[in-house]
């Protein structure tokens, strides 16, 4: 008995009122539920007395005694409960892929439709019926929790024995002790005001990622794929600079950018360059590669530049940049990856005797520091002082981080090499 009122309490965990087809029968659950609120318990007379509660007329309407009687009687057992929620979850998802399928081919034929937007639809669409199919997997008791935690953590000791990270190593010792690697399902900021090194850093990042065996992809909003991957030869090879931008590198330097080259090729990093991203390309994009060949860390290079156009057309600036953060962090959560997104800041540390940036520099709106994990801010100090004594440091800042501290330390940045050390 104590099996079969657990079961029941699990399939109403499972179903809402909307899964029935007929009114009748959603009333009818909406009175199952309530009972088992109001009682702790459920039977054809109880249920039929909170359907009175509920709504006294329809329930007089409908005849209801005589309509539960008749249900319940229907059933034999609840020992094949499952499969029932099954059948009545399934007929709803069948009716909800009708009705939004035929929105969606409705839509297609309009003059106006947006193939990017629409292609973002069916998705999530299908993640919406996932989430449905699923949604009993995804509601876990304490006992099931519990085990999950040790899980992961079992796994992150493991990792840590054999000397790696749990989540997807920064290449930075530092920043590796204090966030464990960039963790999946997380969103992570890395801002800076112009000229402090951001794309030269993610692209430290990832290739540090890459070496690790981790496939990453990077979607560059401000520079060309040519551009990036001459910085990374270039820094990579160690030819000067100024002598790979005017052509002028020599005989032994051009065999060390073809060894690089080569070394280069085979690392499992991509880069798209498409300078019009919308939420809906970065999502597709990102989606493909996680459905084909994988995907473990998405760089976004950077926030300013996606194209924010909502449907809604009264957002403000503050609220496109907040619903793009919010989609960014369900991105990195449906992927299960970490994204690192770059982000500009404002012009008030500039104001400042210091100049060191704070959180509330950053640019737009302060949903970026509320959706975000962590927030990293660069920092060079020779940037504003040209004091030789600051020249080629690097200040990180890790001004928030959910899971951990908050710390700050700094890098040695070679900027002729694009390259970061400890």
């Amino acid at each position: 008995m104590m099996l079969e009122k657990q079961a029941t309490v699990a399939g109403l965990a499972t179903l809402n009122a909307e899964m029935f087809y007929k009114d009748e029968h959603r009333f009818v659950f909406e009175g199952i539920t309530a009972c088992m609120a109001r009682h702790k318990a459920c039977d054809f007379l109880l249920v039929s007395q909170e359907l009175f509660r509920l709504n006294s007329e329809l329930a007089q309407e409908l005849n209801i005694a005589y309509r539960v009687t008749q249900l319940s009687s229907g059933v034999a057992s609840v020992g094949h409960l499952h499969l029932h929620m099954q059948v009545i979850k399934e007929k709803f998802m069948l009716r909800e892929l009708i009705c939004r399928g035929t929105a969606l081919i409705e839509k297609a034929y309009e003059e106006s439709a947006d193939v990017e937007l629409m292609l973002g639809d069916m998705q999530k669409l299908i993640g919406f019926m996932m989430e449905q199919m699923y949604a009993q997997e995804r509601t876990l008791n304490m006992r099931e929790i519990m085990q999950q935690v040790f899980d992961n953590y079992h796994r992150r000791a493991e990792q840590i024995k054999n000397k790696a990270v749990p989540g997807v190593p920064t290449g930075i010792r530092k920043l590796d002790v204090l966030l464990g690697g960039w963790e999946d399902s997380t969103l992570n900021i890395i801002a800076a005001r112009p000229g402090m090194g951001k794309t030269a850093f993610i692209l430290f990042l990832a290739l540090e990622a890459v070496r690790k065996n981790k496939k990453a992809l990077i979607l560059s909003l401000e520079m060309d794929v040519v551009q990036l991957g001459g910085r990374l030869l270039q820094g990579q090879s160690g030819v000067p600079h100024a002598r790979f931008k005017l052509g002028y590198v020599d005989e032994i330097g051009v065999q060390l950018m073809e060894q690089t080259a080569s070394e280069l090729i085979p690392l499992p990093l991509f880069i798209n360059d498409n300078p019009l991203q919308s939420m809906a390309k970065v999502r597709n994009l990102a989606l493909s590669m996680k459905n084909n060949g994988g995907l473990d860390i998405l760089f976004i290079d950077y926030l300013q530049l996606i194209d924010m156009r909502q449907k809604n057309r009264n957002y403000n600036r503050e609220q496109e940049v907040a619903a793009t953060t919010r989609e960014l962090k369900v991105l990195a959560k449906e992927l299960q990856i970490p994204v690192i997104l770059l982000s500009q800041l404002n012009r008030s540390n500039e104001k400042r005797d210091s100049k060191r940036p704070l959180l509330s520099d950053l640019r737009d709106s302060g949903a970026i520091e509320q959706d975000a994990d962590t927030v990293l801010i660069l920092h060079r100090p020779h940037y504003y002082s040209k004091d030789e004594e600051d020249k080629g440091k690097l200040l990180i800042d890790l001004q928030k981080n959910r899971n951990g501290e908050t710390a700050e330390f700094w890098l040695n940045h070679n900027e002729t090499l694009t390259q970061f050390t400890e």
